[in-house]
């Protein structure tokens, strides 16, 4: 056996020595060549199954990038880029794992760890510069016990994988990261809504901007139309107004779907369940009604694989299970209710090929769901021990990372006393299907350059990724479930040592409450209180920070959703009262639930 493994080190020395795949070399040979300073580090129990699994891994792709240079067959050209890719994130994921155990060894005064990891070096392993700092100053002060270890017999090293068992299906996974009322102003109506695989350049259609865009438009009352208020008839008066809240639009083969109902235990028109799904189609200019679901409220709608899902938000059966909904082809939605021990299920997303929840647990922990079969069946973990729910799921350059709430350091350090562990409000998915804390990603991170009220529960809501970034809104949590908004971020990186994130900087003492992506353009809904004005910021999306406003008009009340099909924008009104447990019915706007649409091309 040993004899075996010597081998097998020699071989895998002889290539990194040698010669690699012609095909793609600049990215191959960085790969390849640390792949015996990775097996040295197998021999730490925390970074053997990592290594082990890079170096199958690595040379499996090699293998195959050997017969790309010979026969040069496209689609096997595609499939070993895709490889390549997968072995670079492996690859950091190991670097910053590796840095992660030398803290721990400084932290700990462990030195034999310490110059076990120190022996030999990964590319760029002491980065950044104060990590830098730390390990000179650490081996400086300990060299008497680096030369007596040095003396010391060596272990014989882990067992590597045999090269007859590597098969092409072997695959690395994502990394583990350790570590006033005011009168309404009716709006006139006219007169007549498997292996993680490389992100594909996706080619945008170019939209045709004349002059006149490049200034706002103030949008006059006989531009807009009113379609009408599709829930009113469910929800017709008194506090009841305010399970018309426009909570999402969605546009979906053409059809506009429309999210109301109320999933709050407190305030005005509480828990107000079942809720209709109703859509606006823009041919017929008519509404219509997919059926009831069985939850008190539609927050959001999700595209996956071009297929209709909405999140169970607050399901009005019995609470040992949360509800995902998915539309038929023939229309309306079929329900899946197996999503076990939760009752609120507040996003849903697909990474890895495989389908992602974000729900609350019954014991109010947070916890996420993962599927592997489309839902089918579910594995559940809880999402640290802290009172929270998991809230949103945010995809950045290949790597997803789920939020739970944002808590004041008061009750943080309540739990912590309690409970004896470490508060985090943001995770990161890695290999063995896990989700590990990131401490770091703290609000001040992820609501950068934002001035917060410490005492207030934040939480990520609206989140939307293209292009390797993603954009989500700041929130405060008031009434329950709901939310009072305070800003918009864009994040091209929530990496270690590389965390980018950027407010979004729009019009003073506008609120932001919507986001949309579309063709090559992203757009921002707004509305300013002092003004009553609702408005729509644009920017392209190579561009994600230079947003101007595109339109405006006066509104008594805003919008808490738009959408936008082909060349006209939807609105969807809301209402909100000041305070949910003493509120005054006549806070609630009567043209809460009306849809304005605005043909843009027309203006």
């Amino acid at each position: 056996m040993r004899f075996i493994l010597l081998l097998l080190t020699l071989y895998i020395s002889t290539l990194s020595a040698t010669s690699y795949p012609k095909t793609y070399s600049t990215i191959g040979n960085q790969l390849y060549k640390p792949m015996d300073i990775i097996e040295h580090n197998s021999r730490v129990k925390a970074l053997r199954s990592m290594s082990l699994n890079y170096i199958k891994f690595a040379n499996n792709t090699m293998h195959l990038g050997f017969s790309i240079d010979k026969d040069k067959n496209r689609e096997n050209t595609k499939s070993y880029l895709a490889k390549l890719r997968e072995l670079e994130k492996a690859q950091a994921y190991i670097l910053r794992s590796t840095r992660e155990q030398i803290t721990l060894a400084i932290n700990t005064d462990n030195s034999k760890l310490f110059f076990l990891l120190t022996d030999k070096e990964l590319p760029n392993l002491l980065k950044p510069k104060d990590f830098r700092r730390r390990v000179w100053h650490y081996e400086e002060t300990h060299k008497k016990q680096r030369t007596s270890l040095a003396k010391s017999p060596k272990k014989e090293p882990a067992k590597v994988i045999k090269k007859e068992n590597i098969t092409p299906k072997t695959i690395v996974k994502k990394p583990v990261i350790i570590p006033k009322k005011t009168l309404a102003k009716k709006v006139v109506p006219k007169t007549k809504v498997n292996p993680i695989t490389p992100i594909k350049e996706e080619k945008i259609p170019q939209e045709k901007i004349s002059s006149k865009q490049l200034t706002p438009f103030l949008i006059e009352a006989e531009n807009i139309e009113n379609l009408g208020n599709p829930y009113s008839k469910y929800y017709p008066d008194g506090e009841s107004i305010y399970a018309r809240n426009i909570w999402d639009m969605h546009s979906y083969k053409n059809l506009l779907f429309l999210g109301a109902g109320n999933s709050n235990n407190i305030g005005p028109a509480t828990n107000a369940g079942p809720v209709a799904v109703m859509t606006f189609n823009p041919k017929n200019s008519s509404f219509n009604s997919e059926g009831k679901i069985s939850e008190e409220q539609i927050n959001i709608f999700r595209t996956i694989n071009n297929e209709l899902y909405i999140p169970g938000h607050d399901a009005t059966q019995h609470k040992s299970y949360a509800n995902f909904y998915k539309r038929r082809s023939s229309g309306g939605f079929e329900r899946f209710r197996n999503i076990p021990s939760s009752l609120n299920l507040h996003d849903i997303t697909r990474f890895d090929s495989k389908l992602f929840v974000a729900i609350g647990l019954n014991n109010e922990k947070a916890g996420i769901g993962i599927s592997n079969d489309n839902g089918k069946s579910w594995d559940i973990s809880i999402s640290g021990n802290s009172y929270a729910k998991l809230h949103s799921f945010i995809k950045v350059n290949d790597s997803l990372f789920a939020t739970k709430t944002f808590t004041p350091l008061s009750l943080r350090n309540s739990w912590i006393n309690k409970r004896k562990i470490n508060y985090f409000s943001v995770s990161e998915y890695g290999i063995n299907e896990k989700f590990f804390p990131r401490s770091d990603l703290n609000e001040q991170v992820m609501f950068a350059k934002s001035d917060l009220e410490e005492s207030e529960i934040k939480k990520i809501t609206h989140t939307q990724s293209f292009d390797n970034k993603a954009m989500y809104i700041g929130s405060y949590i008031r009434s329950d479930f709901q939310n009072e908004n305070f800003g918009v971020y864009l994040t091209t990186s929530l990496e270690y040592s590389e965390v980018n994130i950027k407010p979004i900087i729009l019009e003073e003492d506008s609120i932001p409450y919507d986001i949309i992506v579309k063709k090559n353009y992203i757009y921002i809904l707004t509305y300013n209180h002092a003004k009553e004005e609702i408005s729509i910021f644009r920017a392209l999306r190579k561009s994600p920070q230079k947003f101007k406003k595109l339109l405006y008009f006066s509104s008594s009340t805003f919008a808490r959703s738009f959408e936008r099909i082909n060349s006209d924008f939807y609105f969807g009104l809301g209402c909100q009262v000041s305070d949910a447990n003493h509120f005054d019915i006549a806070e609630l706007d009567d043209q809460c639930g009306d849809i304005l649409r605005v043909h843009y091309k027309d203006i």
